[in-house]
């Protein structure tokens, strides 16, 4: 069992989520591991702390001073293997983006040198606050990592997104987390929309909406592979510890997959670049009158990628006309080994139909099915793809 004597710090502030946290310790103890629970004090006036003990089998913490250990937010951490808190409010969240360390809980953040993986629980309005957002997006870029919570009826009668994730989704992410031993070919993945500025409001972009990328990310990470997805304007995002990259314009991208691609790697452009971008941007908002646009070229980016050595390179081709032939033309043009060719009606959808082509002339049309599937078989193609070309140990 991959968390067989792993020790793990669970943190519990005080959302009514709170009982899902119960839930989560019973199938960490069932995974074997050893679970520890650290509240906050406002926790306790939800669930009494005895009920966390005598479930986990340990003693739950909570107080900063004690006459058992004189330095309790050093002693929790020590030797864990992560520290998860779940359910983590908006005020437990802001307080962690932020530093602040005023109780047991977020001091022992402070003081942890393992993974931490945070489980928002929170009422839509204030999950919604640009001010969390901006929180959440703060503490990614530092390192932590987080489950987004789900859609539909929260404690307080309201609907929309807030409640906290499923406790068998939970583990399941922190079973991925802590599963070290990945194979060595990397896959790195774009996906989601580029942009180009206007003017400091607007921008112009297109359609697409990341969802086969993170898709195709969860797939190549259950499947053991190293992965990173480059990711630009998309709703969605991976319930899986992937390493995700933001990346908004052309150039933006093209630098950041320079920096993670090497001759070990699968790279999959998925995402849907901007042809054109605004050639003189408006360094104010522009109100009066008629606006006109003088667009330009962007960045080809995978023309811009020609001169590298990968292990492969998957691109995709999605055209309203010719669909075949521009396919063909991309799949040669830019020294593809496989050139997917999906048809418009493909973007937005949860739903694709789309046909293989590949660098030795063979074509595959696949049936219309779920993204979620196709995912699969695009990842079953490429690795039977790179046993037939590039026969090296994967592990």
């Amino acid at each position: 069992m991959i968390l067989k004597d792993k020790k793990i710090l669970l943190g519990v502030s005080s959302s009514v989520a709170i009982y899902k946290s119960l839930e989560i310790i019973r199938l960490l103890k069932k995974e074997e591991a050893e679970v520890f629970v650290v509240m906050t004090k406002n926790a306790k006036k939800l669930i009494s702390p005895l009920l966390f003990s005598a479930l986990s089998g340990k003693p739950t913490f909570w107080e900063m001073f004690s006459n058992e250990q004189r330095y309790p937010h050093l002693e929790l951490v020590k030797d864990i293997s992560l520290f998860l808190i779940a359910p983590a409010t908006a005020n437990i969240i802001s307080k962690i983006a932020n530093g602040i360390a005023d109780d047991l809980l977020t001091t022992s953040v402070l003081s942890c040198k393992a993974p931490i993986v945070i489980a928002p629980a929170m009422n839509v309005n204030m999950w919604e606050k640009e001010i969390i957002q901006r929180n959440l997006d703060s503490l990614r870029k530092n390192g932590f990592f987080i489950i987004e919570p789900e859609e539909g009826e929260l404690g307080c009668g309201e609907k929309g997104k807030g409640r906290m994730a499923d406790p068998q989704k939970i583990l399941n992410f922190v079973k991925a987390l802590l599963f070290t031993e990945r194979k060595k070919i990397k896959f790195v993945i774009t996906g989601g929309a580029t942009e180009s500025s206007i003017d400091k409001i607007r921008i112009i972009t297109n359609r697409a909406s990341g969802l086969l990328s993170v898709l195709l990310a969860e797939v190549c990470y259950q499947l053991g592979y190293q992965v990173t997805l480059i990711l630009g304007r998309s709703e969605y995002y991976p319930t899986l510890p992937i390493k995700v990259i933001r990346a908004f314009t052309n150039k933006e991208m093209l630098e950041e997959i320079k920096k993670e691609i090497d001759e070990n790697t699968c790279l999959i452009m998925n995402a849907a670049p901007c042809d054109y971008k605004v050639k003189e941007t408006f360094p104010f908002k522009v109100k009066n009158g008629e606006l006109e646009l003088k667009l330009v070229r962007d960045i080809d980016i995978l023309k811009e990628l020609s001169d590298k050595k990968l292990l492969c390179k998957i691109g995709f081709s999605c055209d309203v006309k010719e669909e075949l032939k521009e396919g063909e033309r991309k799949l040669k043009e830019k020294a593809l080994s496989l050139c997917v060719i999906n048809p418009s009606e493909t973007i937005g959808s949860e739903n694709i139909k789309a046909t293989l082509l590949f660098e030795d002339g063979k074509k595959k049309e696949l049936p219309l099915m779920a993204k979620k599937d196709f995912a699969f078989k695009l990842i079953e193609e490429v690795e039977l793809w790179l046993k037939e070309k590039h026969p090296i140990p994967q592990n």
